[in-house]
């Protein structure tokens, strides 16, 4: 029997039953060396292979206690730290210092570190309308809630650093690991979940941890479970500062959104030791684009995008900051690890100031906040 498809045109004979036969087992063939070869290339490209935690060069010095501030949760302690680190690259950035906030309700389900907006230079609890809801709510739940207060006006933000708020983020990564390991006061328990919930700045913490520090995979993984809202706003430095990107089409309800800074750059100004951030907007300047790019979460050198933690992202429908849902969403698109996304009404950037945000990531945390397997690496 003689096939003809009538697209062969003049002068093309049919193809044989055998004659077909023979040339689709040479195409199986060559199809299957090549998704051979395809899969070959892409284990031995994999960005997994290139990926190495950033180190943190430093850590926590425990001072004492100290007496917390008026305001916020009650029954609480509070500790006095040092943090000195330098990140990925060893600069010798002076000093921080950091107090925690530690409300335990005695036997625990876990232990959560909430880090407040922009440089984390407040507790959560006192950082929102809604913030000591959030925070009471897991501890009537069962959770530990540390809140750490990141001194001087820019908190952990504050530089100069060369490689600015990549590097400076190794202070927020010291202080998740202090409060995994130390004895001395005893803060988590063993065997129970470790978990984060940040604003805005305070998401950015969160997600250098999980992209540079390697906090959510492998052997240095530290969380079982985060949650980032409105952020991180970090993930792409060099788009917030010059301000030549497209709008991001964001999933929100609120459509394409510029991811140009308009409130944060004086964060990213003062991790460096000029202001790069401000320069660069003003004139749209790539002059420093490989180094904002180098600096950003997502980086080019590349991150940890593939996580074993449990990660959700909340947003505000009534986003009034302007870079915190692109610059987030951007993170989420490009995450290769299951990433759950929240979308609350009525609230604005920083949506723990509306009720039903506050509830939003009370009730993830609350329900998500639990022990992954396999188990998570001990410290």
């Amino acid at each position: 029997m003689v096939f003809d498809s009538g697209i062969d045109g003049p002068g093309v004979r049919g193809i044989s039953v055998a004659e077909l036969t023979a040339k689709f087992d040479r195409i199986k063939g060559l199809i299957f060396c090549c998704a051979i070869v395809t899969a070959f290339l892409a284990i031995a490209s994999s960005p997994a292979d290139a990926q190495t935690a950033d180190p943190i060069n430093g850590g926590v010095t425990y001072i004492g206690t100290a007496k917390c501030s008026a305001g916020g949760l009650g029954n609480s302690l509070c500790y006095s730290l040092s943090i000195q680190c330098s990140g990925i690259d060893g600069s010798g950035v002076a000093a921080l210092p950091v107090q925690v906030k530690v409300t335990n309700p005695g036997s625990t389900k876990g232990t959560i570190i909430f880090v407040s907006p922009g440089g984390g230079s407040s507790y959560y609890d006192q950082s929102f309308a809604y913030g000591a809801t959030v925070v009471n709510s897991v501890v009537q739940a069962g959770f530990t809630a540390v809140q750490p207060y990141f001194t001087g006006a820019n908190g952990w933000t504050e530089g100069p650093a060369p490689n600015g708020i990549r590097s400076l983020a190794c202070r927020f990564a010291a202080l998740a690991d202090w409060v995994a390991t130390t004895t001395n006061p005893l803060i988590y328990q063993s065997g129970s979940a470790m978990c984060a919930a940040g604003v805005s700045g305070g998401s950015s913490a969160i997600g250098y941890a999980l992209a540079h520090f390697g906090m959510g995979t492998g052997s240095t993984r530290l969380f079982d479970m985060v949650e980032l809202t409105s952020g991180p706003t970090f993930s792409r430095i060099d788009h917030g500062c010059i301000c030549a990107s497209p709008p991001f089409q964001t999933t929100t309800g609120q459509g394409p959104l510029s991811d140009c800074y308009l409130t944060i750059g004086s964060l990213v100004d003062s991790s460096y030791s000029s202001p790069v951030c401000s320069n660069a907007r003003a004139t749209h300047s790539t002059a420093n684009e490989s180094l904002l790019i180098h600096d950003s979460i997502l980086s080019d050198d590349p991150p940890f995008l593939n996580y074993q933690t449990v990660v959700v992202a909340t947003f505000g429908a009534q986003n009034d900051e302007g870079a915190g849902v692109p610059q987030g969403e951007e993170w989420v698109s490009l995450v290769t690890s299951p990433v759950t996304v929240n979308v609350v009404a009525d609230g604005a950037h920083l949506v723990p100031n509306s009720f039903d945000g506050a509830l939003q990531i009370a009730n993830d945390l609350n329900s998500a906040c639990v022990l992954q397997s396999p188990n998570r690496p001990s410290r």
